[in-house]
C-alpha cells in the first residue's frame, strides 16, 4: 500500500538505505524502480556533509540541500508499513529567494514519488537519477532571477539506474539540480574572493568562485544583522579564513564573511540602526547578496528632542547623533568624552583637556546633561562628562538650542547619553585591550607615558529576559606637550585610574509591557603623582609663560582623598505601549556624585590657605509621560517630572608647615571649612507637547511647560570672609513654550524653523560662596531668578543617498543672563546678571562619493554681547562663554576590505573682540589639530591605531588661553603627539 506523509522542508526522507536530505526550488520529479534486497534490513544513515572528507569525494556521493523549517510537521518520513517499493510525500517548496525577518517562506505544495532503494547497511546510495517534483497547484515566479523549469522529461526518457549494489557503486556521482538559479554540486565550492560593490541603492557583497559556480543561501535577521548562510562552500581567501569590513557604506556598520564548522559560510551584514534588507540575486560572478540599507530618515531615530521616538527629518530643530560606531572610532584617539563631543558636535565649545567642563558651552549657554533621561548636571561645580565611560554608551543625542523638554538647565541645549542596550541574540560579547603612550619628537614612547586599557562587555536575550553588562579599566600615564615638557593640570586626566561598571536587566512582561533596571558606577582617581604646579611662573607677566610641573616626589595626602570623580546611578523604568489607547513611560532614579580637586597653595589668593574642595551632589526623582493619539495625524505627549537635589562644597585645610618642609609633597589635613553650605533644590514640571502631521509634507509641533522651583538653605558663615548669612526658603516658577514646523520640499530635502524658550537656574553655589554685601535669601530675588532664554532658529537639511547636509542660523536673548565674576587667579567667585544676546550659524556636510571614500565636516560661528550696566551699550561676552570659529573636517577611505584609514582635523580660529574691548585679559590665538585613525582586521579581531595631534603641534585650548591672562600657572599646554593602539574582539 502507499502511505502519504507530509515532510517539512528542513527534514529528510528516510529511505531503506539511510536518511537523504531533500530540497527543491524548481519543478522536477524523481522516479526510480529498484529491487529490495531485504525489507528487514536496517537503513544506513547519511553522514553530515561537514564530516565528508573532500579527498574522498570520488568514493561517496554527498547529498545536501538547504532546507526550510516547518516545525509542526514530522522531521523524518516514517517507514512504510508494507513492502511497497514506492512512497509518496508532500513537500512545501519556496517560490522565491528566502525573505528577511522570516525563517520560512512557504509557496506551493509538491508531491514527491520516491522509489525505495535497497543498499547494504552503512553505505550511501549512488543513484544518478533526478528528483522530479511536480506541483499540486500553479506556481508563480515573482523573482525574475529564478525561472520555472518547463521542460520536464517523460518517465520513459529517463535513464534508469542500476538496481544492484555493484552497479550503483560503478556509476558516477550525481548532483541535485534545484533550478537554474541555484546549483548544489557534490563537491565543495571554493570561494576565492569577497568584494564589496557600492551601488546607487546600497551595497553588493560578492562571493567569487573559481568557475562561477552558483551557491544557495538562506537569509534571516538577528538583531541589527542580516545573515546569509551558504552550504557546501569553503572560504579560500588569500588573506585567511575571514573577511571583515567596517562601515563600508552609509547605514552599514560591518560586513563579515566567516567559515563555520563543516562546509558552511556565513555572511553577516550589520546595520547601524537596524538590520538592512538583503536579497540573494543571480550573477555569473558567484553569489551576490544585495543589501539596501534603509534611508537614514527612516532609521535615524532620536528620543531626546521630543521625548518619544522620532525621525530626525520630522524634528523642527537642530539635532546631532553620535552613534556607537562613531564613538568606537573616536576612542581610538581619546577616551575622554569632552574630546569626543568637542570634535563631533557643531555649536559646542572646544575641549578643555581636563576634568573641568568650564568654558565648554553649547551655543554659548548651559547644557542639560542626561544619562538615559536622568539629570546629571548639578547646580554647581558639575562634571557631567566624568560620570560614565565610553564603553558603557550606546549613542549620544544632542539637541542644539534652548529647550525645556526635560526641564531646566538646557538654555544652550540637551545632551542625552544613552547607555548600552541588550543585544537581541542569546549572547554577544566584546573584549578590548589597549596601550597609549606619548609619541612626540622629544618624548617618543617615553616609559612614564605608557597607559593601558581593558574592557569586556556581554549582553543577550533569553526569552522575555535580556541583559547588558560592561566593565572597563583605564590607566593613563604622564602627558607631555609638543615641546617635550610634562603637563601639570589642576584638574588632571593623566596618571589616573578609571573604572566603570554598567549592569542592565530587563523583562518583557508581555508584548506591550516592559520593566528595566540600570546601574552604573564610575570612579576615576589620580594615582602615583609626583608633581605639583610650579607657582614660580607667576612671577613673570601673565600670558608669557606656560604652566610647569615641579617634581617633588610621590604626593602624600593624609586624612583626605586624592583628586577624583565618583558617580553612582540607579534607574528604573516601566513602559506600556498600550494603556487605554496611549503609550506610558514611567521612570524613577537615584544618583550620587562626588568630586575632589587637586590641593593648591592659595595663601596669596582667594582662600588664603592650602586647600582643596570636596563637592557632594545627590539627586533623586521621577518622570511620567503619556502619549495619547488626538486624531489620526496628531499625538499629544503630556506628563510630569520631579527632581530633588542637594549640593555642598567643603574645603579641606592642610598643614602649611608640613607642606613647606616637604617641598610641597605632603598634604596633612588639619581642618575643614564649609565653602558652600548645603542647599536643597526641588523642581516639579508639568508639560504637554502636540505633534501634528498636517500633510505628508507639512508637520507642526508646539508645547508648554510649567516649572515650580523650591530653594532652601540654612544659616551659614562664609569662607573665607566669615560673614554670617541668614538662610531661608524661596519658591518661584517659570512657564515656557515652544512652536516649530517642518516643510518637506521633497522626501530628502526640508526646511524647518522654531521658536523655543528654555530656562536654567543660576549657579547658587557660586552665589552663596561670596554673596554681595547685604545679601539675603528673601531680599535678593533677582540674583536667584532663573535665566530665561528666547530662541529663534531656521534651517534647511538634505538627506540624500550619498550626501547629507544641513545649515541653520540662530538668535537668542535673555533679559537676565548669567556670567561669572572671577578672582585674580581666574576662579569663579560670584555671578553677574545682565541682558544677553547670542547668535550664530552652524553647518554640517557628509559625502560618500563612492569607491570606499567618505569626507565631510562641520562649521560653527557664534558671537554674543551683554549689557552689564543696562544702558544699551552692549559689550562682547567673554571667551569662556563665546567660542571662536570652529571648523572640523575628515576624509576616510576603505583602503582594502579589512583596512580603513581616516584623517581628521579641528581648527579653532582667533577671537580678539573681547580682548580688544577689555573683557578678556588675553586674546585667543588660532590652532589646528590633525588626527589619524586606522582600523585593520587582524585574525579574528580588529586592530585600531589612533594618533592624536599627528603634527605634534604646540597649542593651548581656548579656555586655557583665557585663564592664562590671569596667571601663568593656569596656562596649561595641550598634549603633544600621542599614540593609542587597541585590539577589539567581538565574539
Amino acid at each position: 500500500m502507499k502511505m502519504k506523509l507530509r515532510v517539512p522542508f528542513l527534514c529528510v526522507a528516510l529511505l531503506s538505505v539511510g536518511i537523504m536530505p531533500v530540497a527543491a526550488a524548481g519543478s522536477r520529479s524523481f522516479s526510480e524502480g529498484a529491487n529490495s534486497d531485504s525489507a528487514e534490513r536496517a537503513p544506513a544513515i547519511a553522514p553530515d556533509p561537514s564530516s565528508v572528507n573532500p579527498s574522498k569525494e570520488n568514493d561517496r556521493t554527498q547529498w545536501w540541500a538547504i532546507p526550510s523549517v516547518i516545525p509542526s510537521q514530522k522531521p523524518i518520513a516514517e517507514k512504510p508499513s508494507s513492502e511497497s517499493e514506492e512512497l509518496e510525500a508532500k513537500v512545501s517548496v519556496e517560490n522565491q529567494v528566502q525573505k528577511l525577518n522570516s525563517d520560512l517562506t512557504v509557496a506551493s505544495e509538491y508531491k514527491i514519488n520516491i522509489q525505495k532503494i535497497s543498499s547494504k547497511p552503512g553505505r550511501m546510495p549512488g543513484s544518478q537519477g533526478l528528483l522530479k517534483i511536480s506541483t499540486v497547484g500553479e506556481r508563480a515566479f515573482p523573482n525574475p532571477d529564478i525561472e520555472p523549469i518547463t521542460d520536464i522529461p517523460k518517465l520513459n526518457d529517463i535513464d534508469r539506474p542500476s538496481t544492484s549494489v555493484e552497479g550503483l557503486l560503478q556509476q558516477s556521482p550525481s548532483s541535485f539540480i534545484v533550478s537554474d538559479a541555484v546549483r548544489i554540486s557534490q563537491s565543495i565550492v571554493q570561494v576565492t574572493g569577497v568584494k564589496l560593490n557600492p551601488t546607487g541603492a546600497g551595497l553588493e557583497v560578492i562571493l567569487e568562485t573559481e568557475a562561477g559556480q552558483l551557491l544557495q543561501a538562506i537569509t534571516r535577521t538577528e538583531g541589527k544583522s542580516a545573515i546569509a548562510d551558504i552550504e557546501n562552500a569553503q572560504l579560500a581567501l588569500p588573506s585567511g579564513e575571514e573577511f571583515r569590513a567596517q562601515n563600508p557604506d552609509r547605514g552599514i556598520a560591518e560586513v563579515t564573511v566567516t567559515q563555520l564548522e563543516g562546509s558552511r559560510i556565513r555572511v553577516t551584514v550589520t546595520g547601524e540602526q537596524a538590520a538592512p534588507p538583503a536579497q540573494v540575486v543571480k550573477s555569473d560572478r558567484g553569489l551576490v547578496l544585495s543589501v539596501t540599507p534603509e534611508n537614514s530618515d527612516a532609521v535615524e531615530i532620536v528620543v531626546t528632542a521630543t521625548r518619544t521616538a522620532e525621525v530626525i527629518q520630522n524634528i523642527p530643530r537642530s539635532v546631532t547623533v553620535i552613534t556607537r560606531s562613531e564613538l568606537e572610532q573616536q576612542t581610538s584617539l581619546s577616551r575622554n568624552l569632552q574630546d569626543i563631543i568637542g570634535r563631533e558636535v557643531p555649536g559646542l565649545g572646544a575641549a578643555t583637556q581636563s576634568r573641568s567642563q568650564f568654558g565648554q558651552n553649547l551655543r554659548g549657554r548651559n547644557i542639560s546633561f542626561l544619562v538615559d533621561g536622568v539629570p546629571v548636571s548639578p547646580n554647581t561645580q558639575g562634571r557631567a562628562l566624568q560620570t560614565i565611560a565610553p564603553d558603557a554608551i550606546e549613542r549620544i543625542e544632542v539637541v542644539r538650542g534652548p529647550n525645556a523638554i526635560y526641564g531646566s538647565q538646557a538654555t544652550g541645549g540637551t545632551i542625552n547619553i544613552i547607555t548600552r542596550r541588550p543585544s537581541e541574540t542569546r549572547l554577544s560579547q566584546r573584549s578590548e585591550v589597549g596601550l597609549t603612550a606619548a609619541a612626540g619628537n622629544r618624548r617618543f614612547l617615553e616609559s612614564g607615558s605608557f597607559g593601558n586599557y581593558i574592557a569586556h562587555s556581554l549582553s543577550g536575550t533569553e526569552g522575555a529576559y535580556n541583559y547588558a553588562f560592561s566593565f572597563s579599566r583605564e590607566s593613563t600615564g604622564t602627558f607631555y606637550d609638543a615641546e617635550g615638557d610634562r603637563i601639570f593640570n589642576n584638574r588632571p586626566l593623566d596618571q589616573s585610574a578609571t573604572f566603570n561598571v554598567l549592569a542592565k536587566a530587563g523583562v518583557n512582561l508581555d508584548s506591550q509591557q516592559r520593566l528595566q533596571l540600570t546601574f552604573n558606577h564610575y570612579r576615576s582617581s589620580q594615582v602615583d603623582n609626583e608633581y605639583i604646579n610650579d607657582l614660580s611662573v607667576d612671577t613673570r607677566p601673565a600670558g608669557t609663560e606656560k604652566a610647569r610641573a615641579l617634581r617633588v616626589g610621590e604626593i602624600e595626602i593624609i586624612d583626605s582623598n586624592p583628586p577624583r570623580d565618583i558617580n553612582t546611578l540607579l534607574n528604573f523604568t516601566y513602559t506600556n505601549d498600550r494603556l487605554f489607547g496611549s503609550q506610558l513611560q514611567a521612570q524613577a532614579y537615584y544618583r550620587s556624585n562626588s568630586l575632589n580637586f587637586f590641593p593648591t597653595d592659595f595663601r596669596e589668593a582667594f582662600f588664603q590657605n592650602i586647600a582643596f574642595g570636596q563637592v557632594e551632589h545627590q539627586n533623586f526623582g521621577g518622570r511620567l509621560q503619556i502619549e495619547t493619539p488626538v486624531f489620526t495625524a496628531a499625538n499629544l505627549l503630556w506628563g510630569v517630572d520631579y527632581n530633588s537635589e542637594y549640593n555642598t562644597i567643603v574645603q579641606d585645610i592642610f598643614d602649611p608647615v608640613a607642606y613647606d618642609e616637604s617641598g610641597g609633597r605632603v598634604y596633612r589635613k588639619i581642618d575643614e571649612r564649609v565653602e558652600v553650605p548645603r542647599y536643597d533644590l526641588s523642581q516639579l514640571g508639568l508639560f504637554a507637547q502636540l505633534q501634528w502631521e498636517i500633510s505628508d509634507n507639512f508637520l507642526v509641533s508646539g508645547g508648554l511647560r510649567h516649572q515650580r522651583i523650591g530653594f532652601s538653605v540654612d544659616d551659614y558663615t562664609t569662607f573665607p570672609g566669615n560673614a554670617d548669612i541668614e538662610g531661608g526658603e524661596l519658591d518661584f516658577n517659570n512657564t515656557v513654550f515652544n512652536v516649530g514646523a517642518v516643510y518637506k520640499i521633497t522626501d530628502t530635502f526640508n526646511v524647518f524653523g522654531n521658536f523655543a524658550q528654555g530656562f536654567s537656574i543660576p549657579d547658587f553655589g557660586n552665589l552663596l560662596r561670596r554673596p554681595p554685601a547685604g545679601f539675603s535669601i528673601g531680599g535678593d530675588f533677582q540674583q536667584l531668578e532663573a535665566v530665561r532664554v528666547d530662541n529663534y532658529e531656521i534651517g534647511v537639511r538634505g538627506n540624500w543617498r550619498q550626501v547629507q547636509a544641513s545649515i541653520s542660523g540662530f538668535y537668542n536673548t535673555s533679559e537676565l543672563g548669567e556670567s561669572f565674576i572671577l578672582d585674580n587667579r581666574g576662579f569663579p567667585i560670584g555671578i553677574a546678571r545682565a541682558p544677553q544676546r547670542i547668535y550664530g550659524v552652524e553647518g554640517t556636510l557628509d559625502w560618500r562619493p563612492g569607491g570606499g571614500w567618505q569626507l565631510g565636516g562641520t562649521a560653527t560661528w557664534q558671537e554674543g554681547e551683554n549689557d552689564v550696566n543696562r544702558d544699551g551699550d552692549y559689550l562682547p561676552l567673554n571667551s569662556s562663554i563665546i567660542s571662536p570659529l570652529k571648523l572640523t573636517s575628515y576624509i576616510q577611505n576603505q583602503t582594502t576590505p579589512g583596512w580603513r584609514n581616516r584623517l581628521q582635523l579641528v581648527y579653532i580660529g582667533d577671537r580678539d573682540r573681547a580682548f580688544d574691548e577689555g573683557v578678556d585679559l588675553a586674546d585667543i590665538d588660532n590652532y589646528l589639530v590633525v588626527d589619524y585613525i586606522s582600523s585593520i582586521q587582524i585574525g579574528p579581531g580588529t586592530l585600531n591605531i589612533g594618533i592624536e595631534n599627528l603634527l605634534d603641534t604646540q597649542y593651548f585650548p581656548v579656555r586655557i588661553q583665557r585663564a592664562g591672562g590671569f596667571n601663568n600657572s593656569e596656562r596649561f599646554a595641550a598634549r603633544g603627539r600621542s599614540i593609542n593602539v587597541r585590539y577589539v574582539l567581538n565574539w
